[in-house]
């Protein structure tokens, strides 16, 4: 979602079923909504692509999977509690449940990190002791990527041994969508180029250069108004310039303020192999 265009080979341990790829990031859309219930935050992320003949280099025997560990249950103190039935920890629940509407935030501002972004909202935040006015009802983000294939004829420098086809990347858009619930028919919204939007877990979105469309609103009977703001995202400053050159990885890479420096490599996965792939 953060690599425009980024391949992926999905590895098996299963001996007819070594490895499939390269695929490719086709769309992918999370949302969430509030729209009278507290709503699960929904991801949705399809790929497309195809068998690879040439090996992509993956042990088929042993291939490097990522392994999850599940978190440890631990007091106040931070320590891992043991559990009085038996001698192993306890698993933390809470760590695994759904992310919803209440871990969602949005801000018309850039932020670099989700912690930044969880304290300063906490105190502009106040804890409301009686129904609000207004507050975010649904928010949205959808990336979309068009991936073309070309089928070469084999000639010198273009072999079937490279593969029987290739692939571009023509085009790529991010948009999405805030809503907001409000008592009364108007609504003011701050008309600024960043925006941070915040889903839960590690789904943390922060973008400089923002185009808001035409807003628009609706009135539910019995209800109140439902203010609907629609953004484009464009390109973060020095994606295109520098994001992709290497000596340039503290520069964005594509529409979130996010660079190669900031994206965590999976547990298992040295930073040589992420380097190679």
């Amino acid at each position: 979602m953060i690599y425009p265009a980024y391949p992926l080979v999905l590895a098996s341990s299963i001996a007819t079923h070594t490895h499939y790829g390269p695929v490719f990031l086709s769309s992918a859309k999370i949302s969430t909504s509030g729209q009278n219930k507290l709503g699960q935050v929904e991801i949705s992320i399809d790929f497309e692509g195809g068998k690879s003949i040439s090996s992509p280099g993956i042990n088929s025997e042993s291939p490097e999977l990522v392994v999850i560990d599940p978190q440890k249950l631990t007091d106040a103190n931070g320590d891992t509690t043991e559990s009085s039935e038996s001698e192993e920890s306890n698993f933390d629940y809470r760590l695994y449940r759904s992310a919803s509407l209440m871990d969602c935030l949005a801000a018309h501002k850039l932020y670099s990190t989700i912690s930044e972004m969880e304290t300063e909202m906490a105190e502009l935040t106040p804890q409301e002791t009686q129904s609000p006015e207004d507050r975010l009802f649904s928010m949205s983000l959808d990336i979309k990527q068009e991936i073309q294939y070309e089928f070469p004829v084999p000639t010198k420098g273009r072999s079937d041994a490279n593969g029987p086809r290739y692939a571009s990347f023509p085009r790529r858009s991010v948009t999405g969508s805030l809503i907001y619930w409000s008592r009364t028919k108007d609504f003011e919204l701050p008309n600024t180029e960043a925006l941070t939007l915040f889903f839960g877990g590690k789904w943390f979105f922060p973008m400089s250069n923002i185009e808001w469309q035409q807003p628009s609103m609706e009135l539910i009977p019995q209800q109140g108004y439902l203010h609907t703001f629609s953004f484009i995202a464009r390109a973060a400053n020095y994606a295109i310039q520098k994001g992709f050159m290497t000596d340039s990885a503290n520069y964005p890479i594509s529409e979130f303020w996010i660079s190669s420096n900031d994206i965590e490599a999976p547990a298992g996965i040295t930073q040589s192999n992420e380097e190679d792939q």
